[in-house]
């Protein structure tokens, strides 16, 4: 069998060959790009009402200063939920995909949060707050804390366009919790520290 005719029955082998080395440097590529769940904090607001992008600005701007976990980025963005069947498909999707969950009050249904969420540990979050935070309470749990209460002056009000009291919630699957649900380590707290971050009075910097 000639060079050639060799080639010819065999090209099929080859390809596979080829196809099978672009498939696994794909593969590595994209491990080594894409961040692991603890080197990034993903927060997301069910409302269009916001300036994300001044957010996203001042978090890459202070990234260092907010936290010492090594992270590589921080991500505020805002989803439109539409209807109730949508909203529900996002929630089940978010909490998967996102450390923090910020919901307007219109949208928020007490008998169904125990159902999303956990009770926060406030001993923990606390050590991260210069004050005291509002809890959104159910049934005298601390499900939630707000985060435009009356009168602050802080990063989210600056940018929220809306007048709706607002909640944010913290996914029981995030990493970035100091293990407050048994995921992730004591030492990696940056969604804890990014909360306290976005609603701190403007007067103490």
């Amino acid at each position: 069998m000639t060079k050639s005719s060799h080639f010819q029955y065999k090209w099929w082998a080859y390809l596979t060959i080829v196809l099978a080395c672009v498939f696994v440097w794909t593969s590595v590529y994209s491990v080594l790009q894409n961040p692991k769940d603890n080197q990034k904090v993903s927060i997301i607001f069910f409302s269009r009402d916001f300036d994300a992008q001044a957010v996203n600005d001042n978090f890459a701007s202070n990234l260092q200063t907010i936290t010492n976990q090594q992270l590589k980025y921080a991500s505020f963005g805002t989803t439109n939920y539409g209807s109730e069947l949508s909203f529900m498909q996002q929630m089940t999707s978010r909490l998967y995909s996102c450390d923090i969950i910020i919901l307007q009050q219109s949208i928020i249904k007490d008998e169904d949060l125990p159902g999303w969420f956990k009770e926060i540990d406030t001993s923990l979050v606390e050590e991260y707050f210069d004050e005291l935070p509002t809890y959104y309470d159910v049934d005298g749990k601390h499900f939630g804390i707000v985060v435009n209460t009356t009168n602050a002056t802080n990063l989210f009000t600056q940018n929220y366009l809306g007048d709706e009291q607002c909640v944010a919630f913290f996914s029981p699957y995030s990493v970035n919790l100091g293990a407050m649900y048994g995921e992730g380590v004591a030492t990696d707290c940056a969604a804890i520290q990014f909360l306290s971050y976005l609603v701190r009075s403007a007067n103490n910097g």
